[in-house]
């Protein structure tokens, strides 16, 4: 498996300082935006539905299923778990996003053929 996991920090306020403030501790870092919600989850891209089946499983195994990708685990967690390429495929199909939002667990095929 090839997933990656991206930590996400979100803050009700003063993102911006606090973001520039990580970024240029830390410039390895790469920010890939900000959001003014206060939030901690985890973003898990995974190249295929096989990944996305078995993440989505484990975690929600003793955890909740959500909307659009979202699910939290037994700790209270919240998990985004989605296609790598998730925003090419909103992108390329108009009916994607709105078939995404009916969604728990994302299925690509349906997705793409939306």
């Amino acid at each position: 498996m090839t997933t990656s996991i991206y930590p996400c920090l979100w803050f009700g306020k003063n993102a911006k300082a606090a973001c520039e403030w990580y970024y240029s501790s830390l410039p390895y870092n790469h920010m890939i935006a900000t959001n003014e919600y206060a939030a901690k989850e985890k973003i898990i891209k995974c190249e295929n539905q096989t990944e996305i089946d078995y993440d989505w499983n484990s975690i929600t195994l003793k955890g909740i299923e959500s909307q659009s990708s979202w699910c939290k685990d037994q700790f209270g967690m919240s998990w985004q778990i989605h296609p790598e390429n998730l925003g090419e495929i909103v992108k390329q199909n108009s009916h994607a996003q709105a078939t995404l939002f009916k969604m728990k667990k994302l299925l690509i095929d349906d997705l793409i053929h939306a």
